[in-house]
């Protein structure tokens, strides 16, 4: 989407804009369209707001794209899978998701455990320590987890799929999703 002010012209990756809101939309890559029900990712960001379309762009993107590596790297994988591998992970732990009551030890020990491959990333370097996207040293199970941990983790798109609330008889393959990142 292109937007003009005066003479500045700012552009908006993967959007539109329709009856002045703001969505995002983008194709789910052709290697993976075979595990999706659908090719095309459509979300009402619910916003006309050019900078908070932004962070919720990029938001998306880091989650979509995070999602898609971690399919890539297993060709058995899905959407609805990571879920169920960082379920596993914090069962190793002992943990349950959100809003689940934990061990405070467990909890501690899981979170011990991705801070040692943050000071493994970062080495000797404090300010990459404290400002690199957990994505460069965790893997998404390991970040699925964290945030199901956390009860951070919003509902998934393949969550909607699997519990039949997707699309009506005579869809035409593209999700429509509203909300605040509902698939973040």
């Amino acid at each position: 989407m292109k937007i003009t002010f005066g003479l500045l012209q700012v552009t908006l990756p993967h959007s539109y804009s329709r009856n002045g809101l703001i969505y995002y939309q983008r194709a789910v890559p052709k290697d993976l369209q075979d595990r999706y029900p659908y090719k095309l990712i459509k979300i009402n960001l619910e916003t006309d707001n050019i900078v908070s379309a932004e962070k919720r762009i990029r938001k998306l993107n880091e989650k979509f794209e995070a999602e898609w590596s971690a399919m890539r790297a297993d060709p058995h994988s899905s959407p609805k899978a990571l879920k169920v591998h960082a379920e596993a992970l914090l069962r190793e732990f002992g943990l349950s998701p959100a809003p689940a009551a934990n061990d405070d030890l467990a909890v501690s020990q899981f979170y011990d455990r991705l801070d040692a491959k943050r000071e493994a990333y970062a080495g000797d370097d404090e300010l990459l320590y404290r400002e690199n996207p957990a994505e460069e040293y965790l893997s998404p199970v390991e970040i699925k987890a964290a945030q199901l941990l956390a009860g951070r983790s919003k509902e998934t798109l393949s969550d909607a799929l699997s519990n039949e609330r997707a699309f009506p008889a005579g869809s035409t393959g593209a999700i429509h999703a509203r909300g605040h990142g509902k698939f973040s």
